[in-house]
């Protein structure tokens, strides 16, 4: 009995030898596995505030949209609907590495409504994401003639 217990324990060895040696399976157990990713387990340790996590996953786009929340509660702005502008708007004035959520996860990052500039909402909206080159700010929309003007600049860009 004691020799098949011995037997056993060998072969899964070799098993386990065998699967580290393939290349899939062997980053697999070796990153994860073996020495448990120390590296990013510590960071997520020392990061354990849900603002710091959603930070990390969610980049660029979550910290500044973040911060706008915090200029409307210095205003005390109520009933707010957001435009959003396209993303490849975004893009094309050089900002590369903020994207522009779908309204719901901006609802998510923020706790604000928003309309797509696209959507049929759109001219309910009375802020917008204004974004020109090398510079992003939010403006109060004060005229039916400022959300059409900025849907025409938008409708190029129309996905």
């Amino acid at each position: 009995m004691k020799d098949n217990r011995w037997t056993l324990f060998f072969i899964s060895i070799a098993l386990v030898l065998l699967l580290c040696s393939a290349p899939y399976y062997g980053t697999f157990i070796t990153s994860r596995m073996i020495f448990l990713n120390l590296p990013s387990f510590t960071h997520q340790l020392q990061h354990l505030e849900p603002e710091e996590r959603k930070e990390i996953r969610f980049g660029l786009s979550y910290r500044v949209f973040r911060d706008m929340v915090k200029d409307f509660d210095e205003k005390n702005s109520k009933n707010i609907i957001f435009l959003l502008p396209p993303t490849d708007y975004v893009h094309k004035m050089h900002f590369e590495d903020i994207d522009i959520p779908e309204p719901s996860q901006f609802y998510y990052f923020t706790g604000i409504n928003a309309v797509n500039h696209n959507s049929p909402n759109a001219q309910n909206a009375n802020w917008v994401l204004d974004v020109i080159p090398n510079d992003i700010s939010i403006k109060k929309i004060r005229s039916k003639q400022h959300i059409d003007s900025l849907l025409e600049l938008y409708k190029p860009y129309n996905n």
